[in-house]
């Protein structure tokens, strides 16, 4: 009796404390890591001193050191409080600097340091084809950061971004030009919806810029359609920088790069898992079985190092029952990457064995590993299983605005398409952060379904 009692006191007393000191929900879906430095284009400004501007123009040469990327936000704020005091000779070395910190969470801030210096335009023109390309690869760059969240939109046109994106104009086929006109047509889709969170005093001038992008659409349409060949016809002569360019682009554009490989590259090449990326549009051959053949021997290793996660992303839109059993394979391999690969790569069509299929994602849904429970409840959710979309539906309604925008972001990135009239309903949301999050999804799964160009 008195055991009951003190069991009934004890549970008593943790639900308390559970109902006082409620434990945060730990969500499924990513939250988003703002960056922690924030420039003039980011979200913010921290003023640098500016009475010795020679001194922050050689800090912008000094070596890279230890930490890359402490440095890129260190040169970030350099690059802002130069060209606050008018100095445009200072664009090249902060476009070098750029270019340097490239893949680096801060270095977005330093290309859109440059993107906001008054002459920036000038080097889209350049005769220097190195400075052209660097000018576009800037660009491109700070775009897609304005659209994943990583930088701040309303910043960004202010500083200039909608006016230099209008300013770029289609030539000889370059794949750094493409990536800066396909960054043109995605910006000119979403830019009336960008002024719009503008103060009503700056929109005018932003609107010139928007007409402008609108009044080239159909010119950009016809560039884009050819500059696929064009680009393939470029490619062996290419060096391996440009290759790689190329074959991102190729995969923007969708363009089957069958011509490029009779069989599969091979992996010694640095640019291997960006031509198996593009491989997923060939429609004249099939490359299915033999990258499952590849899948097969890696998986076959206790660590089958990165390589797996190309081969096996490469799989999405291949339909065997070998390429599904291969994929089940890597569900339940001892590498949390090659897990997480293969669970990811279900999903995306109808499978042959749709209960062992399921039944291995449910199980991947209570992975020790964070990454493999985010792969398998998106796949879930692909296959329209309740559990898995109600997931996404909290992230959406979540109070923390972080949670709402990375949720919507990952529901367009993993082809979630049934909650289309969910987002539809948040891109309304009274926060304009998460309605600008929502209606970017939107237009991802817009792309996702009916092409870059129609």
């Amino acid at each position: 009796m008195l055991a009951g009692m003190f069991v009934l006191v004890a549970a008593g007393g943790l639900f308390w404390l559970a109902y006082r000191r409620p434990r945060p929900r730990r969500w499924l879906i990513p939250r988003r890591q703002p960056l922690t430095a924030r420039t003039a284009a980011g979200r913010g400004t921290r003023p640098l001193p500016t009475s010795d501007t020679a001194a922050l123009v050689a800090e912008l040469n000094q070596p890279v050191g230890p930490d890359a990327d402490e440095q890129a936000g260190r040169r970030a704020e350099v690059a802002a409080a130069l060209r606050r005091d008018g100095r445009t000779d200072a664009l090249p070395a902060v476009i070098r600097c750029a270019d340097a910190a490239a893949g680096l969470p801060r270095g977005l801030l330093l290309s859109a340091e440059a993107v906001g210096f008054p002459n920036f335009s000038v080097l889209l023109t350049s005769p220097a084809r190195a400075d052209r390309h660097a000018a576009y690869r800037a660009l491109a760059r700070t775009a897609r950061g304005g659209r994943d969240g990583a930088l701040d939109v309303a910043s960004l046109v202010r500083a200039g971004l909608l006016e230099n994106l209008a300013d770029v104009s289609p030539g000889d086929a370059d794949p750094w030009l493409a990536a800066a006109v396909i960054e043109a047509e995605r910006a000119a889709r979403r830019a009336e919806l960008w002024v719009k969170l503008l103060p009503s005093a700056e929109r005018e001038h932003a609107g010139r810029h928007v007409a402008r992008l609108g009044h080239s659409t159909e010119r950009r349409h016809r560039w884009l359609r050819d500059a696929g060949h064009r680009l393939i016809g470029n490619f062996p002569s290419a060096g391996d920088d440009e290759q790689a360019a190329t074959l991102r682009v190729l995969d923007d554009l969708r363009v089957d790069v069958s011509a490029l490989f009779p069989s599969l590259p091979e992996r010694r090449t640095p640019w291997w898992a960006d031509a198996v990326r593009a491989l997923r549009w060939a429609r004249t051959r099939d490359y299915g079985p033999a990258l499952a053949e590849q899948a097969e021997r890696l998986l076959f290793t206790a660590r089958p190092g990165p390589t797996i996660h190309a081969v096996l992303t490469g799989l999405r839109n291949a339909r065997s029952p070998g390429v599904e059993r291969v994929l089940l394979g890597g569900a339940r391999h001892p590498d949390a990457n090659a897990r997480c690969a293969a669970v990811a790569a279900f999903g995306w069509a109808e499978p042959f064995d749709r209960a062992a299929v399921i039944a291995a994602l449910r199980a991947a849904r209570g992975d020790a590993d964070a990454n493999v429970r985010r792969a398998a409840v998106a796949a879930l959710a692909r296959f329209g299983e309740l559990a898995a979309l109600r997931e996404y539906a909290q992230g959406l309604l979540a109070e923390d605005p972080a949670v709402r925008q990375a949720t919507a972001l990952s529901a367009a990135d993993e082809g979630v398409s049934w909650l289309w009239p969910d987002l539809d309903l948040v891109a309304d949301h009274a926060d304009a952060e998460t309605a600008l999050a929502a209606a970017e999804a939107l237009e991802r799964m817009r792309e996702a379904a009916l092409g870059l160009v129609e």
